[in-house]
C-alpha cells in the first residue's frame, strides 16, 4: 500500500484496503485488520505508543434467504414483507417441510421444553411471538429436533427480531401474525432456506499514547474504525478515523511543541475501538 498523505490520503488508503478484502472493513474480517494495522504503523511512525487489545464478540452476516408454502397452496414468500431472518438466525435448508403449531394460542408459546414434549422431529416448530425470548425459544425447538423456527408476531407488522447471541443453528425467520396463523393450517409444508454465519469472532482496539505525560487528567478522542459489512465505510466512519490519524501525526511531530497535547500537560491517548470504535488522547 502506498504511502498516504492528510487525511484524504488515509481515506484512500482505508477504500483500498476495503478493496483488497471483499469490499468491507467490518470487525471480524480482514479488512478490519488491515485497517487495524494501518492505524498502528501510521501512530508508530509519528513517535505514539500503540497497544493493542483483542476481545471477543458476536458476528453475524446473512447473505442469503427464501421462504415459500409448498402445500396446500404453492406460494412463495418476500423477504422484508413476508418473512424476515433473524439476527444470529443459523444456517441451513428445509425442503417440504412439516410446520408443526407449538402451544400458538398461548403467550408462553415455545417458552418451556415440555412445549415441545410431543414434537415431531424433523419439522418446523410454528411458534408465536410472547413473554420469553426469541433465543429461547429457538433453543427449545432446536433441542427438540426442529429443522427450521417460524415466529410470528403478535401484534401488527413484520416481525422483525434477534436470538440475542450466535448459539442457535438452525434457520430461524420471523412473520406477520396473519401469516403465521395461516400456517398453522394441518398440512401445511414449506420450503426454507438461510445462508448465514453467525459466530463468535475476534476482533481488536487499537490504543495510543503520546510518551512522556504522567497526569491522570487523560484527554481523549473517538472515532470507530469498523465499517459495516455492506461496505468500505469511508463517510461513516472513515472519515472520522482519518482525520484522527492527521491530527495524531501532527501532535506527534518534533515541531509540535510539548503542551500541544492539552492543557496542564494531561496525557494524549487515541484509542481505536471495535465493533465501532474510539480513540484516547
Amino acid at each position: 500500500m502506498r504511502d498516504p498523505g492528510g487525511g484524504h490520503g488515509h481515506l484512500e488508503a482505508f477504500q483500498e484496503i476495503a478493496d483488497e478484502n471483499g469490499g468491507t472493513r467490518a470487525s471480524g474480517t480482514p479488512g478490519y485488520t488491515a485497517s487495524a494495522d494501518h492505524v498502528a504503523k501510521r501512530l508508530e511512525k509519528a513517535g505514539w505508543e500503540v497497544s493493542r487489545q483483542e476481545f471477543d464478540f458476536p458476528f453475524f452476516e446473512l447473505r442469503e434467504s427464501s421462504f415459500s408454502r409448498v402445500a396446500p397452496t404453492a406460494t412463495p414468500y418476500q423477504l422484508g414483507t413476508d418473512y424476515a431472518p433473524m439476527t444470529y438466525t443459523g444456517s441451513g435448508t428445509v425442503d417440504d417441510g412439516a410446520v408443526t403449531p407449538v402451544d400458538i394460542d398461548s403467550t408462553n408459546s415455545g417458552c418451556e421444553v415440555q412445549d415441545f414434549a410431543d414434537f415431531v422431529e424433523g419439522s418446523v416448530a410454528l411458534v408465536q411471538r410472547g413473554t420469553c425470548p426469541f433465543g429461547l425459544k429457538a433453543a427449545n425447538a432446536e433441542a427438540a429436533g426442529a429443522s427450521a423456527v417460524i415466529v410470528f408476531n403478535n401484534t401488527a407488522g413484520l416481525l422483525n427480531g434477534t436470538l440475542g447471541a450466535p448459539g442457535v443453528t438452525i434457520p430461524v425467520v420471523g412473520v406477520p401474525t396473519t401469516l403465521g396463523r395461516d400456517l398453522a393450517t394441518p398440512g401445511t409444508t414449506v420450503d426454507l432456506a438461510v445462508d448465514s454465519t453467525s459466530e463468535v469472532r475476534t476482533t481488536e482496539n487499537v490504543i495510543a499514547e503520546l510518551p512522556g505525560a504522567t497526569s491522570d487528567n487523560v484527554v481523549m478522542a473517538g472515532a470507530h474504525l469498523d465499517s459495516v459489512l455492506a461496505g468500505p465505510g469511508i463517510n461513516d466512519n472513515g472519515s472520522g478515523s482519518a482525520a484522527l490519524i492527521e491530527v495524531a501525526e501532527n501532535m506527534g511531530r518534533p515541531s509540535c511543541p510539548t503542551p500541544c497535547a492539552s492543557p496542564g500537560g494531561a496525557p494524549r491517548s487515541w484509542a481505536c475501538w471495535a465493533p465501532t470504535t474510539t480513540w484516547r488522547t
